[in-house]
């Protein structure tokens, strides 16, 4: 095993110890993903080593037995997103050290509701948007990736219209990414993004949203008013997703827009 990954290993367990709402039952809990078509599975297996991935698999059902793969080249990482294709492929990878992720039911309908706030709110707002989804963020000198939920060109828009691919090692990063977190991740994805020089996070969790921006040291500090969306904040919008509780998408979605109007 490389040196490097060594102590990207080394690292990502004394995170792991510093981080009360991670254990040992986060890391081993094991994993599901459905609908793996053969292809997809025999790709995966050729890029990593069997000692490293311990598994079943079952007519497209794909179990792993750890969330966390460890002393994944750079190479073998690329070969497993060369496999999954166009399928979502929830993940982040540091240095080595590779985290896989199922979401839930929750998890997709929190994020497409967010979505469709974001996108209502450029409408009203008239601003130049580009929405690019959950395009995996990867970059191979830093050997950083990973796939956000959502993620936006807004104040760059104009200089990524029209693109229809991207090399990921010069790609301009997104103005905006968008991380609902249900479950605990083990590996910093916040930190990812820092490295890939993500201007903006918005993050739910645990009920809340929070906004972040990069600052000029290359790390993150909370915000209350988003940049790439200067009006919205993160207690608005805390509040409309919380109305989730009582009301449907779409009543929320007109009082959004409301409050909006009110506001410009």
């Amino acid at each position: 095993m490389r040196k490097g990954i060594v102590s990207s290993q080394r690292r990502l367990l004394e995170d792991k110890n510093s981080t009360m709402t991670t254990t040992a039952s986060d890391i081993d809990r094991p994993l599901l993903l459905f609908d793996i078509p053969w292809s997809t599975y025999k790709g995966i297996i050729d890029a990593l080593p069997q000692q490293h991935f311990r598994h079943s698999y079952d007519q497209g059902t794909l179990e792993i037995f750890s969330r966390l793969i460890y002393g994944v080249p750079w190479e073998s990482y690329e070969a497993i997103l060369e496999a999954f294709g166009d399928r979502r492929f929830r993940h982040t990878y540091k240095e080595g050290t590779l985290e896989m992720m199922s979401p839930s039911e929750e998890h997709e309908w929190l994020k497409e509701f967010i979505g469709r706030l974001i996108e209502m709110a450029a409408y009203e707002l008239d601003l130049p948007i580009k929405s690019t989804g959950s395009t995996t963020q990867r970059h191979p000198e830093l050997l950083r990736g990973l796939e956000p939920d959502l993620s936006y060109y807004i104040q760059h828009e104009s200089e990524v219209r029209g693109r229809r691919t991207s090399d990921s090692a010069s790609t301009l990063p997104p103005d905006l990414v968008v991380e609902v977190e249900i479950t605990h991740k083990i590996i910093d994805r916040l930190e990812a993004y820092a490295t890939l020089k993500v201007a903006e996070v918005w993050r739910y969790r645990d009920k809340t949203v929070e906004f972040f921006a990069l600052g000029e040291s290359g790390e993150y500090a909370r915000i209350e008013t988003s940049v790439a969306v200067p009006q919205i904040t993160s207690d608005d919008l805390t509040r409309f997703i919380n109305m989730l509780d009582e009301h449907d998408e779409n009543s929320v979605v007109r009082a959004f827009v409301v409050s909006l109007r009110k506001k410009s």
